[in-house]
């Protein structure tokens, strides 16, 4: 009521904002008849003049009316669709970053070309989200021809990697007869899909490449350019259900499945506790529907312990003990997983593996896995196998990942009851777009009349002409609500209203929120002999193709809330499914055409084409296609047993797509090998078609299987039927298209070329395009689609929804829901009350309640529980905003170093190397009391009980036991009777003794040794033992060596910071206990049996000299000495290995080397964090807000993990580099033999199955004097059989170049003082 106060006195801000769009909708209207006297080579000509204009920069507002005039004009003459001036509204408000809500069927896709165009001409890309892949490649593929027209490139992106361009010119290998607007999609790489004008694709696809890319290791793997503009479709779904499921990479953890399996047998067979709150309870586990969460009694625990097996009662055990608190994590999962989440409603089992349904668009999300334990709990309670656990590699929930974008935009059906979330969370604001019908009403363009009646309670409104009183367009009849006191009473109402509307002939679309209501309400109607169609999640795969029609005469379909959506459901069905339907009831199948083909293997042609003679389905031009398939495979064959498949291959395809036959052989390898992106990026060098990659993998398939079942006749007929089937199936649909999009000549040539086609299936398509005109007729007058509401959706916008899918662009429909006060929403909100009023009225349970108070009250219960859940997804935006920013810190960091922008390598490794030797310095001489009494005073908190203040001393003990190795002299007893501040001091005491002893220095030397090759490895004599002689000799030359590589470490770290009379006094001791511990060695009785025994004395001889030497090195060196001296020490063995490897790999090792500390402390941090937001809601027990908390503690660990990033720097350089130099010299190797390898004919390929390489003839097994397969008409020893022919191939193959250090810049040298 307020709301109307207010719009009356303020007037309606959205028709004011419709009314300030029409100046500009005028000004893209003065553009079109200029634009429709240029040819279509022109249209290209004024897209780069726009480009031209946007790169001097000129406003995108200003160029905004040309640009949309020619995407109108271009539209109509590439798909024969213009824009109404509705749309281009419309496309203003997605290019200012609206979200604009557009009923169901006002070409939401068509509008959003304008946006796209207009945002792409400023050359940083455009995107398009939707919902599933099949949209994405279906829109893509039919907008494409409007953006290939105005000259802009189209690219797409599914899950597995696939990626393609749009080409009209191209037809997908194979797939010529199919839908058109899904074969002109060229397969190319990701990158190549991203550099498109324009990219379509789905939301987690962008997202999860976004992430990759920021796992990316070198430059090469980078295929996302920045996010500049991006338009979502069904906006509301992907921003606001989607997005409370984060996407995630995972890699394995260490649990394994036995325990979730384990645990789920504990849990079954458990009791519900029905008793009231103030009764004991009488079952084992309390269900709380508000916040789904399911908790033990009392009883539940003991009998949960009795089926724990590390459990035993009797001694006293519990499952809260700290011994068995592990065990509490499946526990809690097994419970949720077996009482809380129910098959066919929250999930589905598919084969062995369970998939997530979404809960509000009904849909499956495969790939997606609930999180910490509750999917493996889940695949434990239904016996599937239960896949390893996961830790996050990397995470980004949706919302923050779109909050990434410049600019953002969306477009739905319903999103008004969502303002609010799409302004808080991502800045958006909301307009709702009127129909193409209410414009027409609200401009008065038609002069049409309004007609107001009731209907059954609810209000009719018709539009008329005002001189016949015709109904010219329909606004939808929404009844009221019927609620009734069971789940039983409320089905049988919907039965019945579902068996008088059908008994009238009127379309019925019945919308479910669960799998499981939807085959109960199916059950009902299968009883009552009412033909329909079911679709939920089970089988979402066809979900488009049933719900077009949806709108058939007599139609009773059931699906989930949100099925099909994207989908239009017309009055009178889908002429087209009407056509494909009738078609395969009337023609032969796949099993008809196997008996054929079984018949021409066993007993000839003749009798084949007798029992295609005898069907009234098959024609006998079938038979001659089995025939031409089989004798196509056989020539194949007998061509393959002399030159191998890559010969025949490389014959067969040489001359269609004009490629050099060396070239096509390195292609073949590469596709045989399973290199797909790597040969489609050669075949592109080489200026060919891309199309030979996927030409090649369905050939070699196709032949491979032949191959393996050439001796099986009936497997040989299913083959053959296969071949011939597919091209049938796909010609019927071609048929169908061209039938109906008035294109006689093709329709007629299909029928001539194609065999089992017929001129009167022609006729019979022509018969069923004017049947469904009839019947759209006929169901318009009988009142158009009626939709029935099972149960409200706890989101208002979902049930809005599903009453858009009845009277579609001014189509007459109605829409009536159905509840019961068992329903959730209705349980959560008073439904119990009104039970009980129900009883005590004695209202009968299959009486139903109409009010509209009652109305106002379903639906504030629906505004309560959406708000409930905006909450929780702004709680979840509010915890991950934290890690929002952190997580773009690093990902900027590492596009630095990855890209080398401005970044010196050099310099963040001396960073992290002078790091590690202040703080060694700062804890081990400067302050080496206070570095003990911090991490004393540390430790001891953390095992101090603040209520008893008594200290967990054996746990403090154990922590700081390296620290303080004095320990092991004090009395354990007194120190258990010492108060926490009395501890800490009498610890910290023990570290002024160290000190005075030098263990200080010891523990330098130890924490030194962590990152610094300080000392060379002690030489294993004892290897002298498997000699036969020349012992002596051997020991001698290891002594020398040894000992002039100590001396060289020695001086190199000595030289400049003391005294040489001091320095060479410290070696000639060490020198003489180094040679006397060589000579203590005895090569006498040197066996097997005893060389382990004596090269540990060996070893620990010379160990003890080399520490006594470095301690006596470290004593002659103040603080600022020793700082300085392991600083040149770290520079001189870098400057060895630059030399060593070269600047370029030395560059590559420091790039890589920093992005993997990066990558590796960050998954450590997302771990911690994961555990830090399921632990942080106990901070409220103590009065404090869990936020603030979280905020504070991931400030304090993110600054932990940029130190533990240097620190892993420091540790891992030298520890690493010489395996990084083994690894670049045997990739060298590889490469090397692989060339090698393939200029005598063979290919280094994995094993298909086990580990390792295997090595494969893979060229045509020819004769010198035979015909070259190339087609030359030489003789192969004089052409591709030459010596070296196919050497300048593989070298151009292996893709290897001298290229300059990454990043542009020169070798840089070290700098000598960095302190």
């Amino acid at each position: 009521m307020f709301k109307k106060i207010v719009s009356s006195i303020v007037g309606d801000p959205n028709k004011k904002i419709i009314n300030n769009l029409r100046p500009t909708v005028s000004a893209v209207g003065e553009f079109e008849p200029q634009l429709k006297q240029l040819p279509d080579e022109a249209f290209r000509e004024r897209t780069a003049i726009l480009k031209d204009r946007v790169a001097a920069g000129a406003d995108l507002d200003d160029v905004l009316p040309e640009a949309y005039a020619l995407v109108r004009e271009a539209s109509r003459r590439a798909i024969g669709l213009r824009h109404y001036d509705v749309q281009i509204m419309g496309g203003v408000l997605l290019h200012q970053g609206e979200v604009v809500e557009m009923r169901t069927g006002e070409g939401k896709t068509l509008v959003a070309t304008l946006p796209l165009y207009l945002n792409a001409l400023t050359g940083k890309g455009a995107h398009l989200v939707t919902v599933n892949e099949y949209l994405a490649r279906r829109d893509g593929g039919w907008m494409g021809k409007i953006f290939h027209l105005l000259g802009m490139s189209v690219g797409v992106i599914g899950p597995l990697q696939f990626s393609a361009l749009f080409d009209p010119e191209y037809v997908n290998p194979g797939a010529e007869l199919e839908d058109e607007r899904l074969v002109h999609w060229r397969p190319s790489t990701r990158l190549q899909a991203y550099q498109a004008d324009i990219t379509y694709g789905i939301s987690s696809e962008f997202g999860f490449d976004y992430l990759r890319d920021n796992m990316a290791v070198r430059q090469d793997q980078l295929v996302q350019r920045d996010l500049h503009y991006a338009i979502i479709d069904e906006v509301d779904n992907i921003l606001i259900d989607e997005a409370r499921t984060p996407l995630i990479i995972s890699g394995p953890a260490a649990r394994s499945g036995k325990d979730y399996v384990r645990f789920a047998e504990y849990v079954r067979r458990l009791r519900p506790n029905t008793a009231d709150e103030e009764e004991e309870p009488n079952g084992h586990y309390d269900i709380d529907e508000k916040s789904r969460s399911i908790s033990l009694t009392e009883m539940g625990i003991a009998e949960v312990e009795k089926r724990i097996e590390e459990i035993d009662q009797e001694a006293g055990d519990n499952l809260y003990d700290p011994r068995f608190y592990h065990l509490t994590y499946y526990l809690d999962n097994a419970l949720r997983a077996q009482y809380l989440f129910k098959r066919d409603v929250d999930y589905v089992v598919q084969g062995d593996e369970v998939i997530i349904v979404d809960d509000f668009t009904g849909r499956l999300m495969p790939g997606r896995r609930y999180s910490d334990g509750l999917h493996e709990a889940i695949e434990a309670k239904e016996g599937v196998n239960v896949k390893r656990e996961t830790v996050t590699v990397a995470t980004i929930t949706l919302q923050n990942y779109f909050r990434l974008y410049d600019k953002l935009a969306g477009m739905t059906g319903t999103a008004l009851t969502d303002a609010e979330e799409f302004d808080k969370i991502y800045e958006l604001g909301v307009t709702p777009l009127p129909t193409n019908v209410e414009y027409i009403i609200d401009t008065g363009q038609m002069g049409l009349e309004t007609r107001r009646e009731k209907v059954d309670g609810a209000e009719a409104i018709v539009y008329v002409k005002p001189q016949t009183g015709d109904p010219v367009y329909y606004k939808r009849v929404d009844f009221a609500d019927q609620v009734y006191g069971t789940l039983n009473a409320k089905d049988q109402a919907i039965l019945s209203e579902i068996k008088t509307v059908h008994l009238s002939g009127r379309p019925v679309l019945v919308g479910t929120t669960s799998v499981e209501h939807s085959e109960m309400i199916s059950n009902y109607l299968r009883r009552e002999g009412i033909a329909h169609n079911v679709l939920n999640a089970k089988i979402h795969q066809s979900e488009a193709l049933v719900v077009a029609q949806a709108g058939r005469k007599g139609a009773v379909t059931i699906s989930t809330n949100m099925a099909g959506r994207g989908t239009d459901i017309l009055l009178g069905g889908n002429a087209e499914g009407l056509a494909a339907e009738a078609l395969e009831n009337e023609m032969f199948d796949r099993p008809m055409l196997v008996q054929l083909a079984f018949k021409l293997l066993t007993e000839g042609e003749e009798a084949a084409r007798e029992t295609a003679r005898k069907s009234n389905k098959m024609t006998e031009d079938l038979v001659d296609a089995l025939v031409e398939t089989r004798d196509r495979f056989a020539a194949a064959m007998e061509e393959i047993d002399q030159i191998q498949i890559v010969g025949h291959l490389a014959r067969a395809l040489q001359e269609p797509y004009g490629i050099d036959y060396n070239d096509l052989l390195e292609v073949l390898r590469r596709v045989r090998g399973g290199q797909l992106a790597e040969a489609r990026v050669f075949v592109e060098s080489l200026d060919k078609d891309v199309a030979l990659v996927d030409d090649i993998m369905r050939r070699w398939s196709e032949l491979v299987r032949y191959q393996n079942i050439q001796a099986d006749e009936r497997q040989v007929a299913q083959f053959l039927a296969d071949q011939s089937f597919e091209t049938h199936y796909n010609a019927r649909a071609a048929l169908i298209r061209a039938v109906l999009g008035d294109r006689l000549d093709e329709a007629n040539k299909l029928v001539a070329t194609i065999p089992g086609l017929a001129p009167h299936h022609i006729a019979r398509i022509q018969e069923l395009r004017e049947q469904a005109k009839r019947d759209k007729e006929e169901i318009w007058r009988m009142g158009g689609l009626h939709v029935v509401g099972s149960e409200r959706h706890e989101s208002r916008r979902i049930d809005n929804q599903l009453r858009g899918r009845a009277a579609r662009q001014g189509d007459p429909g109605s829409s009536r829901f159905f509840l019961s006060l068992e329903d959730d929403l209705m349980r959560r909100f008073g439904g119990e009350r009104l039970k009980g009023f129900m009883s005590r009225t004695n209202i009968p349970e299959d009486m139903p309640i109409e009010s509209g108070l009652l109305d106002r009250i379903i639906e504030s219960s629906q505004e309560r529980i959406e708000g409930y859940n905006f909450d929780m997804r702004k709680n979840v935006v509010e915890y991950d905003d934290v890690m929002n920013k952190q997580r773009q810190a690093i990902y900027n960091e590492r596009r630095e170093i990855l890209m080398g922008e401005d970044v010196d390598l050099d310099e963040k490794v001396d960073a992290a190397f002078d790091q590690a030797i202040e703080e060694l310095i700062d804890h081990y001489v400067n302050d080496y009391t206070g570095f003990i009494r911090g991490e004393v005073e540390r430790v001891v908190e953390d095992f101090t009980t603040d209520a008893t203040n008594t200290v967990n001393v054996a746990a403090v003990l154990r922590r700081v036991g390296s620290l303080l190795p004095l320990m092991s002299e004090l009395d354990r007893d007194e120190l258990e009777r010492l108060s926490p501040e009395r501890l800490t001091q009498k610890l910290v005491s023990l570290a002024h003794e160290q000190e005075r002893q030098g263990t200080n220095l010891l523990q330098l030397l130890q924490a030194m040794g962590r990152f610094l090759p300080l000392v060379p490895p002690v030489p294993n004599l004892g290897a002298l033992a498997t000699h036969k002689g020349g012992q002596v000799q051997t020991r001698e030359r290891m002594r020398v060596e040894y000992l002039a590589q100590v001396e060289s470490l020695f001086n190199e770290f000595l030289a400049d910071y003391a005294d040489k009379a001091d320095r060479d006094a410290i070696w000639s001791e060490a020198e003489a206990e180094i040679n006397k511990a060589f000579s203590h060695f005895s090569l006498d009785g040197l066996s097997i049996k005893n060389k382990d025994e004596r090269q540990a004395h060996f070893r620990e001889g010379v160990d003890g000299v080399l520490r006594e030497l470095l301690l006596q090195s470290l004593s002659a060196l103040d603080a600022e000495q020793l700082a300085e001296a392991l600083e040149s020490y770290i520079d001189k063995q870098q400057k060895k290995w630059r030399q060593y490897i070269g600047e370029e790999e030395y560059r590559n090792y420091e790039q890589l080397l920093l992005l993997q500390a990066i990558d590796r402390e960050w998954r450590d941090y997302l771990t911690a964090m994961d555990d830090l937001r399921r632990e942080i809601g106990l901070q409220a027990f103590g009065q404090r807000d869990p936020k603030i908390e979280y905020k504070k503690r991931s400030f304090e660990m993110f600054g932990d993990m940029r130190k533990n990033i240097d620190r892993d720097i420091a540790d891992r350089f030298f520890r690493d580099i010489s395996s990084h130099q083994a690894f670049i010299q045997q990739q060298q190797q590889e490469v090397a033999y692989k060339v090698q390898s393939q200029d005598a004919g063979y290919q280094t390929v994995k094993r298909e199955k086990g580990k390792g390489t295997e090595v494969r003839k893979d060229t045509p097994d020819v004769g010198r004097n035979d015909p070259c397969p190339c087609g030359s008409g030489k003789k192969y020893k004089n052409c591709h059989g030459r010596p070296g022919a196919g050497a300048a191939t593989a070298a151009a193959g292996n893709g290897h170049t001298n290229q300059p250090a990454k990043g542009g810049k020169k070798p840089q040298q070290k700098k000598k003082a960095r302190r």
